[in-house]
């Protein structure tokens, strides 16, 4: 019996799962995969092999920026603690069998970005200083890390590797993956990469401008245990 975790992630037969989600409106169709930051490399040319079949269909492919959030905190003036200590981090981990989604899947010029919405200066700060803190701690013990990432339910610190800037920062981002869909779907068929934490208010904001899910089915992202 599959167990789950809230609507877009589960466990079955000891395999984490995350949804892939059809949606509607008129005639057009928006393909939107669930995805997180760090798992298996295996997974991560999955969902590589899944955005070249639909790039073959015609569709545009929206995706996330996440090296815009950091931009942030250079353009705040803040001091950017991310850059050098992320790559150790990512490193660390990958001698552990757990690899990060923007080293492995490589966006093409002409796909649409959404980029980082603005926050203010106090805001970024007080995020950039916790999240160097994750990058140490993820850096210091990356196997008990590693095998955090590969236990569910799954700890958000570590299925989105970038700064948290807070919930209203997560629905203005929201909203502008939902316009550059929206404005897409216009001319094409769409298919969308969004992070697990995003996905519930993403599909809020879909649906209340006219789409609707027609079909959610699961990929395998990998082994897990279960705590």
């Amino acid at each position: 019996m599959p167990s789950t975790h809230g609507t877009f992630s589960r466990t079955k037969d000891g395999f984490l799962q995350l949804a892939f989600l059809t949606l509607r409106k008129n005639e057009r169709e928006v393909a939107l995969m669930t995805i997180m930051d760090l798992a298996t490399k295996e997974y991560f040319e999955r969902i590589a092999r899944h955005i070249k079949k639909r790039e073959q269909r015609g569709f545009a492919i929206v995706y996330e920026d996440p090296a815009s959030v950091e931009m942030l905190t250079a353009e705040s003036g803040n001091e950017n603690p991310s850059q050098g200590a992320k790559e150790a981090a990512i490193a660390s981990l990958q001698k552990c069998g757990v690899a990060y989604f923007g080293d492995e899947v490589q966006p093409e010029g002409y796909w649409v970005n959404v980029s980082a919405p603005a926050m203010p200066a106090q805001r970024l700060t007080a995020a950039c200083e916790k999240y160097a803190d994750n990058l140490k701690w993820i850096s210091s013990d990356p196997n008990t890390i590693a095998k955090a990432v590969q236990t569910f339910p799954l700890r958000s610190e570590l299925y989105d590797l970038l700064p948290r800037l807070g919930d209203d920062f997560d629905a203005h981002r929201c909203a502008q993956i939902a316009s550059a869909i929206e404005a897409q779907a216009e001319h094409y068929n769409v298919y969308a990469l969004v992070n697990l934490n995003r996905v519930a208010p993403l599909l809020t904001t879909l649906e209340a401008v006219g789409f609707q899910i027609t079909q959610q089915q699961w990929m395998d992202v990998m082994a897990v245990e279960t705590s």
